[in-house]
């Protein structure tokens, strides 16, 4: 039907409007012949409500016997560890101690056991049997005492004996205590001495400063959970059982285990396709279920989950045979209405989809293909059209603007206009040493795709460490931090995107290639204020930086012949930077157009020898405190140590030109 419904529309265009008015036409249609089957709703909504009715009835019992039921073991562990905590310890001799948990498994017929266990492998406990028992462990006498009481507590029988056979560090239930807070529960287990199904809970109890006191513990039988399922008032029909949901295990349940197996069918079911949490209607084996789940309400047994189903003809027959006719009716109602819909939303979502997907991608600057799509709808495929150019337009674009700027006024949502605005940032100029005289002895054509492959090798650190490339020069390229977006570490942004270029440039990569490894890049940095916008005429003008310290920048730059360096900094970019790269000051310099001097600093490889750059930095103080003598001596004796440190030879020139003018 999709193919013929293509073929209908190939070779005819139908606008937006009509496509519309087809749409809620089809709607339209359902939604008529759905409210035939309005009697039918009514009915089976007042089926529904008397179903979660009698569930949510069920379901309080069951809740308010686990409270019951778990109840004790609260007050059990809540017990020992005010025991704890008043006396700082627990004494399992203690004869107070030992009564309280006679009395616990007396008292309470769930609590088969209720156990200590101290780290240095003592233990105590006491088993609801005829009589009842009691156990203490003394580790460190390597023995095992057991105690039998009648229902009176009066002592019947005490046997000690040498040997212990028993540890209880090394039981699950005291691994599960430390290695967590709160209650530790293991799995549903039957018992060794009653042979009854039942859970252990457990609990580390520790001082206030975080040491183990002891292991405080609970078997906990299930056998009264499961008799008062049970006894719930509930048909044949029907079924009531805990499960653990996580596990995919039953814990309790009234059924035969053939009825267990057909009950967890059911379960498996209703989790599979019920789009509600707790209660929903579901088919099995031709019957319809109301079922119903829900949390024990134990913090303990947080994927413990009683579940309840109960058949729909037992709670109404009258309205069945109604209902499946109307069922019948208004499925094939909505199986035609859902084809009809699904084939129209398909035809007209999917160029629209492509087009929103293609307009995301122009709008953060990505390099798009055009689309290639159809569309029987006149406005989409002019809508096509325009998007297709849109991209090659931007496409171009950018090649002239940086990316940054455009993504900043799409950002914005601000127009290009003359423009203008002060920034605190970071500016870069570089230069290629000896470019002129290799220009000179190359074909023009080929010096320029050298320098576009050098450029791109730049640009693309620049982009990456978020500088924004404000023109390329010639062989320089000037670049500024913390414009159009503001940074508060734009001298570290730029810093660092020096030495990720300088690390590229002596890559294996770029030294094998037998040009660019000719090209020794310099590189000037300077922090400080500057005009930026947008500068120009109202007919073209360039997103650039203009300013003193642009000036003084650029002058920076060129000091790099004057000391034989490559990465120079000024004292305002030091000053942001810190000691987040490593450094060595030069000295003072007297910049055109500046009135003051400018400090002058080089950018150090981290790998630099730091004996002999302590070794510099005293010998530089010497010379700005102009003790020149010591000054020549000294880095004298630092440059026979190191014949190619450029800017030591420097420094010995000076102060021996200075010394000679003196």
């Amino acid at each position: 039907m999709e193919q013929y419904i293509k073929r209908l529309m190939k070779n005819k265009k139908i606008s937006i409007f009509s496509s519309i008015t087809i749409l809620f036409s089809v709607l339209f249609s359902v939604g008529v012949i759905t409210l035939v089957t309005y009697s039918f709703m009514k009915s089976e909504y007042a089926i529904e409500k008397l179903a979660k009715r009698l569930n949510g009835s069920i379901a309080d019992q069951v809740k308010q016997e686990f409270e019951l039921l778990v109840e004790p073991s609260n007050n059990f562990i809540n017990v020992i560890e005010t025991f704890a905590r008043v006396d700082g310890k627990l004494t399992l001799k203690s004869r107070r101690l030992q009564q309280v948990l006679l009395n616990y498994v007396e008292t309470y017929p769930q609590l088969y056991n209720v156990f200590i266990a101290l780290p240095d492998k003592s233990f105590l406990m006491a088993t609801d049997s005829d009589p009842l028992k009691m156990v203490l462990i003394e580790s460190k006498k390597n023995s095992t005492k057991t105690i039998l009481f009648d229902s009176d507590k009066t002592l019947l029988k005490s046997e000690n004996k040498t040997g212990v056979s028993y540890n209880p560090l090394e039981r699950p239930w005291y691994g599960g205590a430390i290695s967590q807070e709160g209650v530790f529960e293991t799995e549903v287990y039957t018992f060794f001495e009653s042979k009854k199904p039942g859970v252990t809970l457990s609990k580390a109890i520790r001082n206030q400063k975080g040491q183990l006191v002891a292991v405080v513990g609970i078997d906990l039988l299930l056998t009264n959970l499961q008799t008062f399922l049970s006894s719930v008032d509930i048909s044949n029909e029907s079924f009531i059982a805990i499960i653990d949901k996580e596990k995919g295990k039953y814990i309790v349940s009234k059924e035969s285990n053939v009825k267990k197996q057909e009950s967890f069918e059911m379960i498996k079911l209703f989790h599979k396709f019920t789009t509600k949490k707790d209660f929903d209607q579901i088919e099995f084996k031709d019957e319809m279920y109301y079922f119903t789940e829900s949390d024990v309400g134990s913090d303990y047994f947080k994927n413990w989950k009683y579940v309840i189903a109960i058949p729909e003809k037992e709670l109404i027959n009258e309205i069945l045979t109604m209902r499946h006719q109307s069922l019948k009716f208004g499925a094939v109602i909505l199986i035609i209405g859902c084809l009809i819909i699904f084939l129209f939303s398909r035809l007209f979502s999917r160029p629209i989809k492509e087009i929103s997907n293609q307009a995301n991608k122009i709008k953060q600057l990505e390099k798009v293909a055009s689309l290639r799509l159809m569309s029987p709808v006149d406005e989409v495929s002019e809508l096509i059209q325009s998007v297709n150019a849109l991209g090659v337009a931007f496409d171009s674009f950018v090649q002239y603007v940086p990316k940054t700027i455009v993504k900043h006024l799409l950002d914005t949502n601000q127009s290009a206009g003359i423009s203008g605005e002060m920034y605190n940032v970071t500016i870069l100029f570089t230069d290629i040493e000896g470019f002129t005289a290799f220009s000179d002895g190359e074909n023009p054509e080929n010096v320029s795709v050298y320098l576009s492959r050098y450029f791109e090798l730049l640009s693309e650190k620049v982009v990456a460490y978020g500088g924004t490339i404000d023109k390329y020069i010639g062989d320089s390229l000037m670049v500024f931090w913390g414009a159009p977006i503001r940074l508060e570490e734009h001298a570290l942004q730029a810093v660092r995107c020096v030495m990720a270029i300088k690390r590229e440039l002596e890559s294996e990569r770029v030294q094998s290639d037998p040009v660019l490894s000719k090209f020794k890049t310099r590189f000037g940095l300077h922090s400080g204020r500057a005009v930026i916008g947008n500068i120009g005429s109202s007919e073209r003008f360039n997103y650039t930086a203009i300013g003193s310290d642009v000036n003084i920048c650029a002058r920076l730059e060129a000091l790099n012949k004057e000391f034989n360096t490559y990465s120079l900094i000024s004292d305002s970019t030091k000053y942001q930077i810190e000691d987040e790269v490593l450094t060595r000051p030069l000295e003072p310099m007297s910049l055109k157009g500046v009135k003051n001097d400018v400090m002058v600093h080089e950018l150090l490889d981290p790998a630099v020898n730091k004996p002999l750059l302590s070794a510099y930095e005293r010998c530089q103080k010497l010379y700005i405190d102009k003790q020149y003598q010591e000054a020549s001596v000294r880095f004298k004796e630092l440059l026979a140590l190191n014949p190619d440190d450029k800017v030591v030879e420097y420094f010995v020139k000076k102060i021996d030109q200075l010394m000679l003018d003196q």
